[in-house]
């Protein structure tokens, strides 16, 4: 019994939902999502520069604001936010 490697199985699975026509399509949308993710990575690395490299100096750490975290990381998840 051959094992069925997972990427492989996920692929088919999105092939025969019919919701990309071709593997060339799949590629192409899986590389835009990463090209995207990398993107976001890059931006919340800049943005966390001035906190690390002032905790490097030994300056007190950054405070921050977990409400708006929350509310941001629902944004970008689109989930519907409690009591808003």
């Amino acid at each position: 019994m051959t094992k069925t490697d997972p990427i492989d199985e996920f692929v088919e699975q999105q092939l025969a939902s019919g919701r990309f026509a071709s593997y060339q399509q799949l590629v192409r949308y899986a590389i835009g999502v990463l090209r995207n993710h990398e993107a976001d990575l890059d931006q919340l690395t800049e943005q966390l520069r001035p906190g690390i490299e002032a905790l490097q100096r030994g300056e007190p750490g950054v405070d921050l604001d977990f409400d708006q975290i929350r509310k941001d990381g629902r944004r970008r998840l689109n989930t519907p936010t409690s009591g808003s």
